[in-house]
C-alpha cells in the first residue's frame, strides 16, 4: 500500500498496473527514515543474472540512458542481450619469482598458478607484470586450437563465431568468443565459450502510483533495469558478479511537472496487512517538511552581505554580496537581487524578533512588498541570528508549496544552529584575514630573499673583481722585482766585491725573495675568499730563517736607534716541520710593528714555551 499526501489527511485514488507472481526484495531504505525523490527504496533478489567468474561483457541490442550518475548504474531503455565472456582474474601484486605457470599456457582447474593462489576453472593463463612484480593473472576458459599460418587466422582475433559458421575447418554449433594467443607449444586460437543473458526492454514488477486528488501530486514506485558496467568491460573478480539490476525507484511528481525534480521527500514506513498479519506492507508518505529556498545574511563592519544562497536539489552557493539595510525600504534591498522580501528583512533585523508566517502575502504589514505578492510563498521564515545580545546575521527560508512547514519547535532548533553557523563563519573570516596576511608574508619574504640573491651575486661579481685585480698587480710587481734579483746575482759574481758589499748584496737578494714570496701569497686572499687556502708543510731550517729576519731589520732598527736581539733558547730545535713562508711572514710583521711603534731601546726576539709546528 502507498499512502501520499502532507502529514494531514487526503483523498487519493490509488493505481496498480500489471500482474506479477510474488518476488523477494532487499529493503535499500530503512524504514523510518525519509527517501528522497529519485533514491533507490528497494531491489529485486534475482540470480538469473548473476555469473560464476569475472569476464567481459558485450552489448547486442542493448540501449543505455547516457544521462545520469554512472556509479548508478547505466538504465536501460531498451532490451537486448548480455554477452558474458567468462575469466577468472587473480589481482597478485607479488614477485614474479613466485609464479609457477607460463604466459599462454593451459592449465586445469584447482592447478596452483601462483604460490598459494588455485585456479578454479580450467583455461589458458594471461600474465600481467611490470618490473619484475607480478601484477594479475587471469585464466581464460576455452578450446585451444593450433594453427600453422598465424597470419591467415589474425583476422579472428576478437570475434564471434555464431552457431553453423566454420572455423578453422569445423562448424560451431554454439557463439564463442575467439582470442588469438601465443602458447608455449605455438601460435593457436582460443575458442572461449559465450554466455547469453536475455534483458527485456521493460522489467517484469509491479508499477504501483497514487494521485492526491486534493493536490494533483503523486507518488509511485517505478521499477527500473540497471547495468552496473558498460559494454566493453572488463570485470576482474574470481567469484561471480551481478550483471543486471531489477530497482524500485522513488517518483513524486507535482501536476504538470515533466522533469520529476520535486523537492519533496517521502517518510518509508513499514505496516502489518490488514487480512494476513505476516505480511507487511511497505508504506510511502510524502514530508513537505523544509525550506525550498533560503539566503544567509552576515554583518560585517556594519555592513550587511549575503554570505551564501541554498536551494533545494542544488548545492550551496556562496555569493557575498553587499546590501543595504538603510533608508526607504524601498531601497533597503539591492533590486539586482529580487530574490528577498525586503520588508520582511528589515522588520527582523530592526526588532530582532524572528517572523514566521504562512500565506505572507496576505499578512496586512507585509502586504505591499512585492516580492511577496510575484512569488506568493507558502510558508516564510525569517529569523535573527544572535550571540551574546548582539545582532550577527539574519536567516532567510521559505516553501512554495505547503503551509506550516516551519513549526515553532523547528524555530527553537534553528535558532540554536544558525548561531553556531555564525560563530563559525566569524572564525572563517578571521582565518581568511590570517591567510591573507600570511600570503603577503610570504610574498615579501620572497621579495626580501631576491634582494639577497642580487646583494650576493654582486658580492660575488665584487669578489672575482678583486680577485682578478690582484691577479694582475702580483704580475706587474713580479717583472720588476725579478729583474732586481737577476741584477744582485750578477753583481754577486764579481770577484773585486768586498766583504761588505756581498753581504749587502746578499741582504738586498734575501729580501728580494721575501717581497716576492709576499707578492704570491697576495694570490691566497682570493684563495681564502674561495674557501681553499691551504697549509704546505715542510722541514726547514729554523735558524737560518731566523738569522734572515734579523738581517733583513738589522737595518731599519738601526735607522730609529734601536738594538735588534734574538733571544734564542738553547732547547728550540734546528729543524722543524712547518709552512715556512707563513711562519716567516708572521714572524715579520711581528717584528716589523715592534720596530715600528717602538721609540727608542731594545727590540728583543724571544721564545715563550715550545710551540709543535
Amino acid at each position: 500500500m502507498i499512502h501520499t499526501g502532507p502529514r494531514h489527511q487526503e483523498e487519493i485514488s490509488k493505481e496498480s498496473e500489471g500482474s506479477f507472481q510474488s518476488q523477494t526484495f532487499n529493503l535499500r531504505a530503512t524504514p523510518g527514515t525519509k527517501v528522497q525523490n529519485g533514491q533507490v527504496v528497494a531491489e529485486l533478489i534475482d540470480d538469473r543474472y548473476r555469473t560464476t567468474t569475472g569476464g567481459m561483457l558485450k552489448f547486442a541490442g542493448i540501449e543505455v540512458q547516457k544521462k545520469g550518475k554512472a556509479k548508478l548504474g547505466y538504465e536501460v531503455v531498451s532490451g537486448g542481450t548480455l554477452l558474458w565472456i567468462p575469466e577468472e582474474t587473480h589481482e597478485v601484486n607479488k614477485d614474479i619469482s613466485l609464479l609457477l605457470v607460463e604466459d599462454g599456457q593451459f592449465v586445469e582447474a584447482s592447478t596452483e598458478v601462483v604460490k598459494d593462489i588455485f585456479c578454479q576453472t580450467s583455461g589458458v593463463v594471461e600474465i600481467t607484470q611490470k618490473n619484475d612484480i607480478l601484477r594479475e593473472i587471469v585464466i581464460k576458459p576455452g578450446e585451444l586450437l593450433m594453427v600453422d599460418d598465424p597470419e591467415a587466422v589474425l583476422g579472428r582475433d576478437n570475434t564471434f563465431v555464431h552457431p553453423g559458421e566454420e572455423l578453422l575447418g569445423t562448424t560451431v554449433t554454439e557463439m564463442r568468443y575467439i582470442q588469438y594467443v601465443e602458447s608455449p607449444e605455438g601460435p593457436a586460437l582460443l575458442s572461449r565459450p559465450v554466455v547469453e543473458f536475455q534483458v527485456s526492454s521493460h522489467p517484469d514488477l509491479p508499477s504501483t502510483t497514487s494521485v492526491s486528488q486534493q493536490t494533483g501530486r503523486s507518488i509511485q514506485l517505478r521499477a527500473v533495469q540497471r547495468l552496473p558496467y558498460k559494454d566493453g568491460e572488463r570485470v576482474k573478480a574470481v567469484d561471480g558478479v551481478e550483471l543486471l539490476r531489477t530497482q524500485l525507484v522513488l517518483e513524486i511528481e507535482q501536476e504538470g511537472e515533466q522533469d520529476h525534480t520535486s523537492p519533496l521527500a517521502a517518510d518509508i514506513e513499514l505496516v502489518p496487512d490488514s487480512e494476513n498479519p505476516e505480511i507487511q506492507r511497505l508504506q510511502l508518505v510524502i514530508e513537505n517538511s523544509g525550506a525550498e529556498l533560503g539566503y544567509l545574511l552576515i554583518e560585517n563592519q556594519q555592513n550587511w552581505r549575503i554570505k551564501a544562497s541554498g536551494k533545494i536539489n542544488s548545492q550551496a552557493v556562496v555569493v557575498d554580496f553587499p546590501i543595504s539595510l538603510e533608508g526607504d525600504p524601498s531601497e533597503k534591498i539591492n533590486p539586482v537581487l529580487e530574490a528577498i522580501p525586503n520588508t520582511i528583512v528589515n522588520y527582523v533585523a530592526r526588532t530582532q524578533r524572528p517572523v514566521l508566517l504562512d500565506d505572507a502575502h496576505l499578512n496586512h504589514r507585509f502586504f505591499n512588498d512585492q516580492y511577496l505578492q510575484r512569488n506568493q510563498p507558502k510558508s516564510v521564515l525569517c529569523l535573527p541570528l544572535i550571540h551574546q545580545n548582539k545582532l550577527l546575521g539574519l536567516l532567510y527560508l521559505e516553501n512554495n508549496l505547503v503551509k506550516g512547514v516551519f513549526t515553532d519547535d523547528r524555530l527553537r532548533t534553528l535558532q540554536i544552529i544558525t548561531t553556531q553557523a555564525a560563530i563559525s563563519l566569524e572564525n572563517a573570516q578571521l582565518y581568511n584575514q590570517i591567510t591573507s596576511y600570511s600570503k603577503t608574508l610570504e610574498i615579501k619574504v620572497k621579495l626580501r630573499t631576491e634582494e639577497l640573491e642580487m646583494a650576493k651575486e654582486a658580492a660575488d661579481r665584487a669578489n672575482q673583481s678583486k680577485s682578478e685585480f690582484l691577479s694582475n698587480m702580483s704580475h706587474e710587481l713580479r717583472t720588476p722585482l725579478n729583474a732586481i734579483l737577476g741584477f744582485t746575482q750578477i753583481m754577486n759574481r764579481d770577484a773585486s766585491l768586498s766583504v761588505e758589499q756581498r753581504e749587502n748584496l746578499d741582504i738586498i737578494n734575501r729580501s728580494g725573495e721575501h717581497l716576492l714570496t709576499l707578492i704570491n701569497d697576495i694570490l691566497d686572499l682570493s684563495k681564502i675568499d674561495a674557501g681553499n687556502m691551504s697549509i704546505d708543510r715542510e722541514s726547514f731550517d729554523l735558524y737560518s730563517l731566523l738569522h734572515t729576519l734579523e738581517q733583513m731589520l738589522s737595518v731599519k732598527a738601526k735607522n730609529k736607534n734601536l738594538e735588534l736581539i734574538f733571544d734564542l733558547s738553547p732547547d728550540l730545535p734546528q729543524y722543524v716541520q712547518a709552512d715556512a713562508k707563513k711562519l716567516r711572514q708572521i714572524l715579520l710583521n711581528l717584528l716589523s710593528s715592534a720596530i715600528k711603534f717602538t721609540p727608542g731601546g731594545i727590540v728583543t726576539g724571544k721564545q715563550i714555551g715550545r710551540a709543535h709546528v
